[in-house]
């Protein structure tokens, strides 16, 4: 029987270039810790994921959701979360920087970026936890994501939060004109656990 050497050698390639791919697949880690360990970005899968806690459930807020950084914002949220603001713009920018930047500099948002809320073992859209009449809330308007100004004095680490700041009614006035929103909190869409986490899905690349 004559051996094709040649047809041996090519089936060899291809079985070393089949598991060269599954180790190379199985490798690619696609989540990891960034700045802060109870932020979790997918970095395959463009997701981003991190714990917050149901502050109030009825009433009108501005922001559906505030993470640590502008403080008096708490009273005006549904939702808090102890990870800092900053980890999760650096989280943003960078999985999808040309995003972040329509969205910090220029407050636009042309592609969707998708909010849940995990709880009791499900995934909620925020849009119904809230009374709106809107038929598309977008993220500007559900989580505050600072501002290019005024994040220079609030979120440096030596800056400390207090109500006798001297820029802060003018920090407020401004946050206010450029967030005129309020939203009714619909009580009944609520989960039960105070605990949460939240979710947040960037678009894929176009």
């Amino acid at each position: 029987m004559r051996i094709n050497f040649r047809m041996i050698s090519f089936l060899l390639f291809l079985s070393f270039f089949f598991i060269t791919f599954l180790i190379i697949k199985k490798s690619k880690k696609s989540i990891f810790y960034l700045v802060e360990k109870n932020l979790i970005i997918d970095s395959v899968n463009k997701i981003i994921i991190f714990p917050g806690e149901i502050n109030k459930k009825e009433g009108v807020v501005q922001f559906l959701i505030n993470l640590r950084g502008y403080e008096w914002l708490n009273e005006k949220a549904s939702i808090l979360s102890n990870v800092s603001l900053v980890s999760l713009q650096r989280a943003l920018a960078f999985l999808d920087w040309a995003l972040w930047e329509s969205l910090y500099i220029h407050k636009k948002l042309k592609r969707k970026i998708s909010v849940l809320i995990i709880a009791d073992e499900r995934e909620i859209p925020v849009e119904s936890l809230i009374l709106a009449k809107e038929n598309q809330l977008f993220i500007l308007n559900l989580i505050f994501l600072g501002d290019p100004y005024w994040d220079n004095f609030i979120l440096k680490e030596s800056s400390v939060n207090c109500e006798k700041c001297p820029l802060l009614e003018e920090e407020i006035r401004f946050i206010n004109k450029i967030f005129p929103q309020r939203y009714l909190l619909n009580t009944k869409s609520f989960p039960i656990d105070k605990k949460v986490k939240i979710k947040l899905v960037l678009p894929g690349d176009r």
